[in-house]
């Protein structure tokens, strides 16, 4: 017999979340370097860290202008992400930067560029992806090997709280709903609720 509890736990200093606070800075006022990884390509959403080990960590705007508020509409009303410029935006620079290096690719998003890679998942099985507070209107554009992250209070993910995929935070959620679904809350880690599945 099986059953289900929840184990709170601490996250560790995100460097995920750090790097989607920089894709969200102007091209050119970005980091040149983090946590050993140095800037190496960057565009208006997407900005490329390589380390001198050869891994790649690759952040994603969220939504940052109107033209994504667009997009946001476009996907409530059923369009599908990998037809958006967004993502065809962010496919293209990346296949730019790893060339075929697919292997030592790690990818961050959080909102709207949340649903981004975990679309760039299912289509590149070899990326390893994270995903925080993900704009879903369907529990299935979540990839099951994509890391997502939520705050409790979040609405924009709310469809994919109970997702296999799914981590829910604690800490930063509130009754404000800007700043539940802030990067923010992810750049420092935080108490997250995890489901873990035990025999008897």
């Amino acid at each position: 017999m099986s059953f289900l509890f929840r184990e709170r736990q601490k996250e560790p200093k995100s460097l995920g979340g750090r790097l989607v606070k920089e894709s969200y800075k102007k091209k050119g006022e970005r980091a040149s370097q983090i946590d050993g990884y140095d800037k190496i390509a960057e565009d208006d959403n997407n900005v490329a860290y390589k380390n001198k080990d050869g891994k790649y960590k690759i952040a994603i705007a969220g939504s940052n202008n109107m033209n994504d508020a667009l997009t946001d509409a476009k996907l409530f009303f059923g369009a599908n992400i990998a037809d958006t410029d967004r993502y065809k935006q962010s496919h293209d620079f990346i296949k730019k930067v790893v060339g075929e290096d697919r292997a030592n690719v790690e990818l961050f998003g959080h909102s709207l560029s949340g649903m981004i890679v975990n679309e760039l998942q299912k289509q590149n099985p070899e990326f390893e992806t994270t995903a925080y507070n993900p704009y879903i209107v369907s529990s299935s554009q979540l990839s099951d090997k994509t890391k997502n992250k939520r705050t409790y209070s979040d609405v924009a993910s709310l469809i994919g709280s109970g997702h296999s995929s799914m981590e829910n935070q604690t800490e930063g959620s509130g009754f404000d709903v800007i700043a539940s679904h802030s990067i923010n809350n992810f750049k420092k880690g935080g108490k997250v609720v995890k489901r873990k599945y035990q025999s008897n």
